[in-house]
Formats: C-alpha cells, sequence, structure tokens
C-alpha cells in the first residue's frame, strides 16, 4: 500500500439484508466515505468500531500524510 493513502472496506448489511461494504479512502488532505449506493449501511458493534479505527487512521493519513 502507498504509505501516503489508506484503503479500507468494512464489510456490512443493507436495510434489506443483502451483504455490501462501507469504504473509508485517506489521503493527505482528504478523508472520503463510500457508502452503498442508495442504500443504508446496517453496522452492528463490532463493524462500528472498525469504521472508528479507520477514521482514525484516515486522519493520520489527512492530517499528516503518512501511515499511523
Amino acid at each position: 500500500m502507498d504509505q501516503n493513502h489508506l484503503t479500507r472496506s468494512i464489510e456490512c448489511r443493507d436495510v434489506g439484508g443483502r451483504r455490501t461494504a462501507l469504504r473509508v479512502y485517506a489521503e493527505p488532505g482528504a478523508i472520503f466515505l463510500k457508502a452503498p449506493a442508495g442504500e443504508v449501511a446496517h453496522l452492528d458493534p463490532p463493524q462500528i468500531e472498525t469504521v472508528k479505527q479507520a477514521l482514525t487512521d484516515a486522519l493520520v493519513i489527512a492530517v499528516r500524510g503518512d501511515q499511523p
């Protein structure tokens, strides 16, 4: 993985129970969240913890420009 970029994918389900993913991308100066197109991501507590960690790591990339 490029030292200045982060990509994390969190497996989840949509409101219909179908498997999908929430994605977190980061680069120096920017953080991007990609939710399932036109859907709502249903996350259980462990998945929420994974999103939290992905966003924390993304913040390091966006602010410092390197991997946490």
